[in-house]
């Protein structure tokens, strides 16, 4: 019936209609979510993941690394990226024997079972205000460098990539986009992590 009202009208439609249909069928490598926890009567993390199992979402994003969420993601074939809360990146940072602990006692535990694909070092970093002023610039890159010589040394760098993700207030302009420019002061840490 569709289809018949569709040929009956004019020819956009039924392009619009091929497009659609046509759509439906390029393939995806994966759709996922931001999964935050601030919130009232959230349901349990195990019963999220079961949710998310239900559906076509297989990547999930967290923005710390909760063990219950972790343990409640363990043989759901759903990949995680996981994150350094910002108050531990200075920590990070220091030397990459923090960086291992850090992996050691909040990631490993939980692999392989639970399939986590990235660290987010950091949510907004070299924005984000600390209280007596930006968190400093050079503790992020260093950090996301710690980390990813621990990967190495673990042999877990192909499985694990290492990311931090910006606000647009990184940009000093944005339009148009091919023009796009850091803001002056945080041209040499994003030079540094690109």
């Amino acid at each position: 019936m569709a289809l018949i009202c569709l040929l009956s009208g004019s020819l956009p439609l039924l392009f619009l209609h091929q497009l659609l249909l046509f759509s439906a069928f390029r393939p995806v490598s994966g759709v996922g979510i931001n999964y935050g926890t601030l919130g009232n009567n959230l349901p349990s993390p195990r019963k999220v993941a079961q949710l998310l199992q239900s559906t076509l979402l297989d990547k999930v994003k967290i923005y710390d690394t909760n063990p219950e969420i972790l343990e409640a993601f363990s043989n759901t074939a759903i990949d995680l990226t996981v994150a350094v809360e910002n108050h531990h990146v200075a920590n990070i940072s220091t030397d990459v024997s923090a960086a291992d602990e850090w992996l050691a006692t909040r990631v490993v535990p939980f692999i392989p079972a639970t399939s986590i694909v990235a660290i987010c070092v950091g949510n907004e970093y070299l924005t984000t205000n600390s209280g007596d002023g930006h968190l400093d610039p050079n503790a992020l890159v260093h950090a996301m460098q710690n980390l990813h010589s621990v990967l190495v040394t673990r042999g877990l760098d192909r499985k694990i990539k290492v990311t931090t993700p910006h606000s647009m207030a990184v940009l000093a302009s944005s339009f148009p986009p091919s023009a796009s420019t850091f803001a002056p002061n945080l041209v040499e840490p994003m030079n540094s992590i690109i």
